[in-house]
Order: C-alpha cells, then structure tokens, then sequence
C-alpha cells in the first residue's frame, strides 16, 4: 500500500496563469481583429470580404480548440473566447461569405449580435479587473469595439462609431499579437512581461 506524499502547496490565480497549452484562440482573435481593422478603413480589396469570410471559417476550429483548452484553467477568459469563436468565427465568417457571394443580409439583424456581445463585453470587466494591464486593455477595448460595432450597424452614428471600433481592434490585434509571443517564449521557460494589474 502506498503512503500518503508530504502536503504540496496548491496556488489558485486568476485570469490567465502562465503561459497557456495552447494558444490557438488568442492568435485568432488577433488576426480577426486586424483583418476586421483593415477592412473598416478601407485598406483591402472589393473581395476582401469574401476573402475575410473564408479565413473566418477556416481558422473558426482553431479558435474553438484554443478556447475549449482555455476553459480547463481560465474559465473567465474560455467561456468569452468560445462566444468569440461561434460569433465572430463561424456566424461571422458564414455571413462574410455570403455577402460576398451577393446574398443580401439584413444589416439590422446582424448588427444583434455585436450589440449583445458587446454589452457582455462591458458588462464583464470587472472579471478581468486583475489580470495584467495588456489583458484588461485588450478586453476593454474589444467590448468598445463589438459595442460599436453593434450599434453602427444599427445606424447609430455609424460614420463615427465604425472608425472607433477599427482603431480599437487593431490595438487588440497588437496587445493579442504581443500576448501570444509571451505565451509561446513562456512554454521554453523565456518570461516575458505582461504587466501588472491595473486594479488590485
């Protein structure tokens, strides 16, 4: 019979402890949010949004396997990210290929869903209240861009709210970008700093 080992020292943090198993999800969301970027300042092609639409579909299973994984440590952050990965990764990447196939869409109906999730988004910082800076910064201002987003396509002041939205993102796409380097140099024992939370 096997004896009982010394007492171990269990640690229990918040949001994102070290670096991830994998980081499929946050790689993802921050190509999403660049590309969405570029696309709303008008940097890409007539096809981008077909083009846009199949990238969405095709890294959708990434993204819900990054998310999946992120849930069994960092529930907070798994949960968001695996609405991310159905609203923005599938229904967002179905949409875009529809619309560029020439399917009309009711823009009132899809702008729905970018209001709700962005109302969530807002309504859940203090979830990432103490996280580091980066991760806070990230998701606040992703829940402003998903908002606006949602209400843009509304018709709410969207020539001013849609251009917001895309400078938001592409900051998320950035700050998710730099998450990502430090998750991956983590895993070979290389620290990299996040940042210290905001608020204690």
């Amino acid at each position: 019979m096997q004896e009982n080992g010394p007492p171990m020292k269990v640690e229990i943090t918040s949001g994102l402890p070290g670096p991830a198993p994998i980081t499929g999800d946050v790689m993802v969301f921050s190509t999403f949010s660049v590309l969405f970027c570029g696309n709303i300042l008008g940097w890409f092609g007539e096809s981008a949004t077909f083009t846009i639409g199949v990238l969405q579909l095709s890294l959708a299973g990434l993204f819900f396997a990054g998310a999946r994984e992120r849930c069994k440590y960092a529930t907070f952050w798994g949960n968001m990210n695996l609405i991310f990965a159905f609203y923005f990764g599938v229904l967002g990447g179905a949409t875009n290929v529809l619309a560029g196939l020439g399917f009309g869409l009711d823009g009132t109906v899809l702008a729905i869903p970018n209001l709700i999730a962005g109302l969530v988004l807002c309504g859940t910082l203090p979830g990432a209240r103490r996280d580091p800076w980066t991760f806070f910064i990230l998701y606040a201002l992703a829940a402003v861009a998903v908002l606006f987003l949602g209400l843009g396509g509304l018709g709410i002041l969207a020539g001013v709210l849609y251009p917001v939205a895309a400078v938001c993102l592409g900051v998320v796409g950035v700050l998710g970008t730099y998450a990502v380097i430090c998750n991956v140099n983590a895993c070979s024992g290389v620290n990299m700093p996040y940042g210290r939370p905001l608020f204690k």
